[in-house]
């Protein structure tokens, strides 16, 4: 495996089309909020990449999990969303401009996820 992905959807489908197609390379856990996202990355849980549904209805937000993850995994961030994405969202710089569009395609995502291993590095085994 080329590392370790945390996927947080609220939309069960999008979590297992995305998870399915990922775990070809990488090792892939899949959660509905940013809340369990935040629950398992304190169990010094480590993830290489964590892509981020944008509108999900609770109430913790993309900007929650880069402010709330621990230190070494706030720059892996992407955002992903079905709608356009305002250059001045929260969300979005939070990602650090990383975005995904739901219209995307899966070799985009998974040169996206390349990406921002290749820039931060790896921290899974």
């Amino acid at each position: 495996m080329d590392g370790r992905v945390l996927i947080v959807d609220d939309d069960v489908l999008l979590r297992k089309v995305l998870s399915r197609w990922l775990q070809r390379d990488f090792s892939c856990v899949c959660v509905a909020s940013v809340e369990e996202a935040l629950a398992i990355m304190s169990d010094d849980v480590r993830f290489d990449v964590i892509i981020c549904d944008r509108r999900m209805p609770t109430a913790k937000k993309v900007r929650d999990l880069v402010r709330e993850a621990p230190q070494n995994q706030q720059n892996r961030v992407i955002l992903a969303s079905g709608g356009p994405v305002d250059a001045e969202d929260p969300d979005f710089l939070a990602a650090k401009k990383r975005f995904f569009p739901k219209t995307g395609t899966i070799l985009e995502l998974f040169a996206l996820v390349r990406a921002v291993i290749a820039k931060e590095g790896r921290i899974t085994a």
